[in-house]
């Protein structure tokens, strides 16, 4: 037995024993949750990033599309913006050179008297509904009417030529664009009609030469098309002329060529051999050679009842033969059927041979 003592001594020792084990054993699940710990961390990071540049993505991409849609909307804006302009001018006309005057009721009067008095148009004070002054600066600057009807502005537009003699002039209410690029157009205007051109005209931003839409493009190439005519038909044929070459080729046909028959590049159609020939007419069982043409009745009697009755038809046919003859015939035909019906036992007949 062993004492207290050994007892105490021998508990110290599996006490240490069991807590360097246990400690050791702990370390090592630290360990292993840290690197699990890490390991999760990394994943989750990595799926973290995905989403965040998947998201990043998509918010790029809408971001593109609302982009598209804002110079979408600009562009629609700005093209109901023009027609909205375009509409208020439509009713409107500005008059230049109509005089001086102190205010506004001096150039509604003048206004309304050149109108009736010297274009004869009937004018009341419901046909306008403002007339404005657009250069304040000065008191004989053009004038801006605003007509209620669009009928009422052209009648007034369409009859300006009536005021040739006096220093009026009547012009349409354009916008800025459309006003720089008359000044532009104006000016080949002047040079066409210098160049002998008479029906050269402008509608709005658009210039007319002999009824035709002018265009500084169109204008280039039909001036060179003009000095190089010959060089250009030239040219023209003989692209013609390749394409017609390759089509040829491609289907087989010599460029240029032509069967005489019609049948342009396309291969005659091969003649059948004898001996197939013979192969054919016998499976559908007929003969290379003719057949001697005979009536039904004939071709059932053999050959030569068919000749007889060939000859029985002929003679039918022809009234002038005497009666005589026929019954002596009759007699010949009846004493050869008697033949032919023995011979015709013994021997086979024609169409069986065929």
């Amino acid at each position: 037995m062993l004492g207290e003592e050994a007892v105490l001594q021998l508990k110290g020792i599996l006490r240490e024993e069991i807590r360097d084990s246990v400690g050791s054993e702990m370390t090592k699940l630290n360990e292993a949750f840290g690197q699990l710990k890490t390991e999760i961390v990394h994943s989750l990071d990595s799926k973290v990033q995905e989403k965040v540049n998947e998201a990043t993505q998509e918010i790029n991409k809408n971001l593109v599309q609302l982009k598209k849609n804002d110079t979408d909307l600009e562009e629609k804006i700005k093209k109901c913006e023009k027609q909205l302009l375009e509409e208020k001018k439509r009713k409107n006309l500005i008059i230049h050179g109509l005089g001086t005057f102190q205010n506004w009721k001096e150039r509604e009067n003048a206004v309304f008297q050149m109108i009736r008095e010297k274009m004869g148009i009937i004018c009341n004070n419901e046909d306008i509904d403002a007339i404005i002054k657009l250069d304040k600066r000065r008191d004989d600057g053009p004038i801006l009417v605003k007509f209620t009807t669009n009928r009422k502005k052209l009648d007034v537009l369409f009859n300006r030529k009536l005021l040739k003699d006096t220093s009026i002039f009547i012009d349409e209410d354009y916008s800025k664009e459309i006003v720089e690029k008359r000044k532009e157009l104006k000016k080949i205007m002047k040079q066409l009609k210098n160049d002998g051109k008479e029906k050269v005209y402008l509608k709005q931003d658009k210039l007319f030469v002999d009824g035709i839409l002018w265009s500084k493009e169109e204008h280039e190439t039909g001036a060179l098309v003009k000095e190089g005519d010959m060089d250009v038909e030239m040219a023209n044929d003989s692209q013609e002329q390749g394409k017609k070459d390759s089509a040829n080729k491609k289907r087989g046909r010599s460029p240029g060529s032509a069967d005489v028959s019609g049948n342009q590049g396309r291969k005659p159609k091969k003649q059948q051999s004898l001996q197939k020939q013979q192969k054919l007419n016998k499976f559908f069982n007929r003969s290379l050679e003719p057949r001697p043409r005979s009536s039904s009745a004939g071709a059932s009697l053999g050959p030569e009842i068919a000749k007889i009755v060939d000859k029985l038809t002929a003679k039918e046919k022809q009234p002038s033969a005497s009666i005589g003859e026929d019954k002596g015939k009759k007699e010949e035909i009846q004493s050869g059927t008697e033949n032919g019906s023995g011979e015709q036992r013994n021997e086979p007949s024609g169409t069986e041979e065929a």
